[in-house]
């Protein structure tokens, strides 16, 4: 449980390191289930932590690329 701990911390650090997320898939770690009251295995579970976990990261891809053409636009 320590080791998690340590590499849950490096990984605020250095959000992208592949070294730690390696490890951690190694030793099995998992993400929270959406709705934690709710067996991981439920199909509400299921479906709400794939579309979530899915829709955001691409949401937040998509926001970013909007704010790097932005930059751009204002270096014209």
């Amino acid at each position: 449980k320590g080791a998690i701990i340590v590499l849950k911390k490096g990984l605020r650090i250095d959000p992208e390191n592949d070294v730690i997320h390696e490890e951690l898939v190694k030793l099995g770690v998992r993400k929270r289930p959406i709705i934690p009251f709710l067996n991981r295995s439920n199909p509400v579970n299921r479906f709400l932590g794939a579309f979530i976990r899915k829709t955001i990261p691409d949401f937040i891809d998509m926001i970013r690329h909007r704010q790097i053409k932005d930059e751009d636009l204002d270096k014209e």
